[in-house]
């Protein structure tokens, strides 16, 4: 009996893998391969006679975190012989989910009188993925203190330039490492 996938101690990101490996009774009596569970469920591909080596393979579903899987295949003969390999493979729910991000100052709409304007804020991925936060931009621009790991808080700021009279566009973005970004936007008035 042999597993081909997954391997003892694997991690994995998909709660739905396809267990699969093979199975013979050459030299230990030749009296093929009856059955292989997984999990107690039954897999495709036995049953095979003599001394053939059966492909066999099932689907399952991982529960987060440490998962047991133990393959058990039966030879053909009378006495109904059983070998049994067990592994373990760890599935890690992927994080999908965008950070948290919000500025502190200016507020939204807030008409300033001068023609350059500090943003400040923060943004934080605790409960989101806790993959930490890669980076945060102000129109762009790399935000210093814009970087965290885990599920701390960036408290990031960036002195930007207003680009004309009238409402200023500000979008923020925070990146979390996993890739997900956020955005969120305000208006800054310069008269």
């Amino acid at each position: 009996l042999a597993i081909a996938y997954p391997s003892d101690g694997e991690r994995v990101n998909s709660n739905s893998i396809t267990v699969f490996g093979t199975a013979a009774d050459a030299g230990r009596g030749d009296s093929g391969i009856a059955s292989v569970t997984v999990n107690d469920l039954p897999a495709a591909g036995p049953p095979v006679s003599g001394a053939e080596t059966a492909g066999w393979s099932r689907q399952i579903t991982l529960s987060e975190g440490e998962n047991m899987i133990r393959v058990v295949a039966t030879d053909g003969s009378a006495a109904g012989n059983a070998t049994a390999q067990q592994i373990t493979v760890t599935y890690t729910v992927p994080d999908v989910t965008g950070p948290a991000v919000s500025i502190a100052s200016p507020l939204d709409g807030a008409t300033v009188t001068l023609d350059r304007i500090m943003i400040v804020g923060s943004a934080s991925d605790a409960g989101r993925g806790d993959s930490g936060i890669a980076s945060v931009t102000v129109n762009g621009q790399p935000a210093p203190g814009g970087l965290d790991d885990g599920g701390g808080t960036a408290n990031w700021n960036l002195e930007v330039a207003l680009s004309r009279a009238g409402a200023n566009p500000i979008n923020v973005t925070a990146t979390d490492g996993a890739g997900n970004a956020t955005t969120i936007s305000l208006t800054i008035n310069y008269p």
